[in-house]
């Protein structure tokens, strides 16, 4: 089974519930023991565990590159498209998802692993870790046909190293 940790900024109560009552992916809410952890830290301790971080911390990755070993779980960065000015929330983010899953119903089947996905409501970037940058494999409006095999395919190679 797929696991999703999600991060200080992202577990709002009803998101991991709505998530949680799906059955197909074992959720995990950030510990209280972990408020405030610095990103560094949280990124140190998270990705050497077997969860896929999922955050709406847009800049997570790039601004702490150092913390991020290329073999990792996996992250997912849930956010609004550059277009949207107002802040992210629970709500929001569960439309975005909600939206994902039902477009891409193998969401939950597919390896993230080595992956770091940004998810809006309008389109789905995939990248990777290498070294001290993220290298971008994948940008596709869901508007684009075919982006769900594409998705498949891409997330498929990161996870294998190829």
């Amino acid at each position: 089974m797929c696991v999703f940790q999600f991060d200080e900024n992202s577990s709002a109560r009803s998101l991991i519930r709505d998530c949680r009552n799906a059955g197909v992916v074992e959720v995990r809410k950030y510990p209280s023991g972990d408020k405030g952890l610095p990103d560094e830290d949280m990124l140190d301790k998270y990705v050497q565990r077997d969860g896929v971080i999922v955050t709406f911390d847009a800049g997570l990755v790039q601004d702490h590159l150092d913390h991020v070993p290329d073999d990792h779980p996996g992250v997912i960065i849930v956010r609004h498209s550059p277009a949207i000015s107002y802040p992210m929330t629970a709500a929001s983010a569960k439309n975005i998802l909600d939206h994902f899953k039902a477009e891409f119903s193998d969401w939950h089947r597919v390896s993230w692993k080595n992956s770091v996905v940004t998810m809006t409501e309008a389109s789905i970037e995939v990248g990777h870790v290498a070294s001290d940058h993220v290298v971008n494999d994948l940008s596709k409006s869901y508007n684009e046909s075919e982006w769900q095999a594409e998705l498949r395919d891409c997330l498929s190679r990161i996870a294998s190293g190829s």
